[in-house]
């Protein structure tokens, strides 16, 4: 339940907010395996079940975890390049990406019903759209997620390092 003010008089309404990769999108794997890429191209040797048990934080975050995990040792600019390389793996996979079963239905219900939801996603924006798009979530629904992105990754660069 969020409030809500409507008329200038706060309002509780029913309110949704859903995370993107494996709750709306079939993406999870697709994501794995472009991590799996990108590390595979700066020589650092990770198997795939330890990336896909980080699926879900942040790229810099699982970056810094698994650093820590495995005593290697990633430099910002690696993570940069790292990050940039996942993107691009991820898109040549985008036509692989699906909407789970049920999702877009659901989407479309609640909003026909005129209850709010959002899509929240700890993944990059590059990333995002391209799922977004699988959802066939509009441009200007699509233009308020990104700016929701924008704001959260602003507070979550205010953090605290892991």
């Amino acid at each position: 339940m969020a409030i809500w003010i409507v008329e200038g008089k706060m309002r509780p309404q029913t309110s949704f907010i859903f995370d993107l990769d494996g709750t709306l999108t079939d993406s999870v794997y697709q994501n794995v395996t472009a991590w799996k890429e990108a590390l595979d191209s700066e020589n650092i040797p990770l198997s795939m079940w330890r990336i896909h048990r980080k699926i879900g934080m942040s790229g810099g975050l699982m970056l810094k975890t698994l650093s820590r995990e495995t005593g290697l040792d990633i430099t910002d600019e690696q993570a940069d390049r790292l990050s940039k390389k996942h993107a691009e793996a991820y898109k040549a996979m985008r036509s692989k990406i699906m909407p789970l079963p049920g999702a877009i239905e659901l989407l479309s219900m609640l909003t026909s019903e005129r209850l709010r939801w959002s899509i929240a996603t700890s993944g990059g924006i590059e990333t995002a759209e391209i799922n977004l798009k699988a959802l066939g979530i509009a441009d200007a629904k699509r233009a308020e997620a990104t700016q929701i992105w924008v704001r959260a990754r602003r507070l979550m660069s205010q953090e605290s390092p892991v």
